[in-house]
């Protein structure tokens, strides 16, 4: 959950909390233009700008394939679009390359965990 409050009056001027996909309960006006997992997000799509790719919160999606191949022996891999292979509680994908084991599965530093394994694609 972020929320904006005034040290004045110590009202809360703007809140918003996520679902496990990013689609956000909001109140008041945000002051920035930041979302889901801090990152920008762009106010007339509501597409969240992942640094290697665009997410759109409202289909738990990427607008572009993964530049990444899936692992074969786990199959939610094989959906290049997918956020956190699917499972949001348990997978993060901090940056749109690749996803990452999340709090969810105990991890207590995300960011210190390699991506999935895979190759990366050459450009078509």
């Amino acid at each position: 959950m972020s929320q904006l409050v005034n040290a004045q009056t110590g009202s809360t001027t703007w809140s918003s909390a996520y679902d496990p996909f990013g689609e956000a309960t909001t109140t008041g006006t945000a002051p920035v233009a930041l979302g889901f997992q801090s990152m920008y997000t762009d106010p007339t799509t509501g597409l969240v700008d992942m640094r290697a790719r665009q997410y759109n919160p409202g289909t738990g999606t990427f607008t572009t394939a993964d530049t990444l191949s899936g692992d074969p022996t786990s199959v939610a891999t094989l959906n290049r679009y997918l956020y956190g292979n699917g499972d949001p509680v348990n997978h993060i994908d901090p940056d749109g390359r690749a996803d990452r084991p999340g709090p969810g599965r105990g991890v207590r530093d995300p960011a210190r965990y390699q991506p999935r394994r895979g190759r990366a694609l050459a450009a078509p």
